[in-house]
């Protein structure tokens, strides 16, 4: 639980015709100006067209043409590497709540760990937290959070570029917003969300992440960073965001901060 001050006051939005990415844009803004030092203000940085985006695990994402890339910049002067994994489930509830909002069931939206947002058992959105340090104030350094999010509105990417099934809205057949408009709902509810979360913690929010987790019944594959996989079930959500399995071969529960998750 953190300070009232730190919580969401306004947004100050950046559009863009093409940027290499929103956010490095966003991390190039936080170390050249001092405006985004001001407390309880987001920039957004939002973009027509993106180049070179990126997400996890440094893979290359693709934006489509009338798809959304997008990067909210805050600081946080407490900021830890517990309160990255937990905002990305911010984000991503926030994404969800969005998409309940323009009209989608909410039992058509799935929560995947650890930051993507599935509709029918498809991927149309992700999410990917970064964190560093401003260098105003003297020699004291601010540390900020860049939350990137991109939403496939009106295409899912080639299907030989992912590792998980994509969708859009378009094809889904649900409505299919302008950029700005879904930014502009999407932000009003981080704002909701972000300040439940400084307000009243984490569980409130991985409560709600977990109702509409995705495959939290039945059996997964894990997948780590040194490509081992483990066979398991699917138990829940440490305080800190982290995973939990069982595998049922060793009877053993295992913890994940990072890793790829897929159906048997």
């Amino acid at each position: 639980m953190h300070c009232v001050e730190k919580f969401i006051d306004s947004f100050d939005f950046h559009h863009f015709s093409c940027l290499e990415s929103t956010n490095m844009t966003a991390k190039d803004f936080a170390t050249k100006s001092t405006t985004f030092l001001n407390k309880g203000i987001v920039h957004v940085f939002y973009t027509d067209e993106q180049t070179v985006g990126y997400g996890k695990a440094n893979r290359t994402w693709c934006m489509k043409v009338g798809n959304v890339a997008v990067s909210f910049l805050w600081i946080d002067p407490e900021v830890n590497s517990v309160d990255i994994t937990q905002l990305t489930f911010v984000m991503s509830l926030s994404i969800g709540k969005t998409f309940e909002s323009f009209g989608i069931p909410k039992e058509n939206i799935q929560y995947k760990w650890p930051n993507d947002i599935l509709i029918s058992g498809k991927k149309i959105s992700g999410v990917l937290l970064e964190s560093s340090f401003s260098g105003f104030k003297g020699n004291q350094k601010t540390p900020y959070i860049v939350a990137g999010v991109g939403i496939n509105i009106q295409q899912a990417p080639d299907k030989e570029s992912v590792v998980f099934p994509a969708t859009s809205l378009k094809e889904e057949g649900y409505e299919t917003p302008t950029a700005i408009r879904f930014i502009e709902k999407l932000s009003l509810y981080v704002k909701r969300y972000y300040n439940i979360w400084q307000d009243k913690g984490f569980k409130i929010i991985r409560d709600s992440w977990l109702e509409n987790a995705w495959c939290k019944e039945g059996t997964i594959i894990i997948k780590t960073n040194d490509k081992k996989k483990l066979e398991g079930k699917f138990l829940g959500l440490q305080e800190d965001g982290a995973l939990l399995i069982q595998c049922e071969k060793k009877n053993e529960i295992y913890t994940f901060y990072s890793a790829d998750v897929f159906k048997t």
